[in-house]
């Protein structure tokens, strides 16, 4: 539930003896989506967000993939406190329409519990996250 629900909830009393379930994972792949999804000038609020571009970078594909690959880490590190990434494997199989990352990430607080994230990025700079 989000935070201005909340505040609704709870000045209506309809929050009285509610206990909202919340699930952390799915919260925290809808805040990555909103994090790759943003471009470094879209928000001033959001400041060194979103992915930077590569256009200015004479790299090799080898060494785009490394930065790249930082990027995504060096985002996830400072935007989302709730994890931590393990390992990040790229998914050649259908460049260079599609990158696809598969990130193995723990909870930082509660279980520990692991899960892989699925990251899409389509030739459109649009991202998924499953």
């Amino acid at each position: 539930m989000g935070f201005i629900s909340r505040i609704v909830g709870v000045l209506n009393g309809v929050e009285k003896g509610f206990q909202q379930e919340v699930d952390i994972i799915k919260d925290i792949k809808h805040n990555l989506c909103m994090i790759f999804n943003t471009r470094p000038d879209d928000c001033a609020v959001f400041g060194d967000g979103g992915l930077f571009s590569i256009d200015h970078y004479s790299l090799e594909s080898n060494q785009v993939i490394g930065v790249f690959e930082n990027e995504v880490l060096r985002l996830i590190s400072s935007r989302e406190k709730r994890i931590r990434v393990i390992s990040i494997k790229l998914d050649t199989d259908h460049m260079p329409w599609n990158l696809i990352l598969y990130l193995e990430c723990t909870l930082i607080q509660g279980t520990g519990e692991s899960f892989i994230l699925q990251i899409n990025f389509s030739s459109n700079r649009y991202c998924e996250i499953r």
